[in-house]
């Protein structure tokens, strides 16, 4: 075991049920805070129409694109049209996305370069009718 940690617990045995109340808010106020840090760290890792995946609650891998950038999570808009927020730690970058997704990702978050060339193409339309 970690010597600051039997410290600890060698220390906790001499507090009253009030003084490990307090103790308990105060590691759990802590955790919360690596938390929040951890998830926007990672949030730094993700941009909006980026194609990742991550695992539901019922351990099935879902793919979707970041479509907006919250706080603390990042919404992930799946083909279906459903939009979940999640943490980015639940996160992985698609390295490899199916064409499906590619197309799906111009349609949820298209880039600026996708915006004009769809602009162009539909401004050429009009001009040659």
């Amino acid at each position: 075991m970690n010597t600051k940690l039997s410290k600890v617990l060698k220390l906790i045995n001499n507090l009253t049920k009030q003084e490990l109340m307090i103790l308990n808010q105060a590691t759990v106020s802590l955790i919360k805070t690596y938390q929040d840090v951890d998830f926007k760290r990672a949030a730094i890792n993700f941009k909006i129409g980026d194609i990742v995946s991550f695992v539901d609650s019922s351990g099935i891998r879902i793919q979707g694109v970041v479509t907006k950038k919250n706080q603390k999570t990042l919404q992930v808009t799946t083909e279906k049209n459903y939009y979940v927020n999640i943490p980015a730690t639940y996160l992985t970058l698609e390295e490899k996305p199916s064409q499906k997704l590619l197309n799906f990702r111009k349609e949820v978050a298209p880039t600026h370069q996708e915006m004009l060339e769809t602009l162009n193409f539909e401004l050429k339309k009009k001009t040659l009718h």
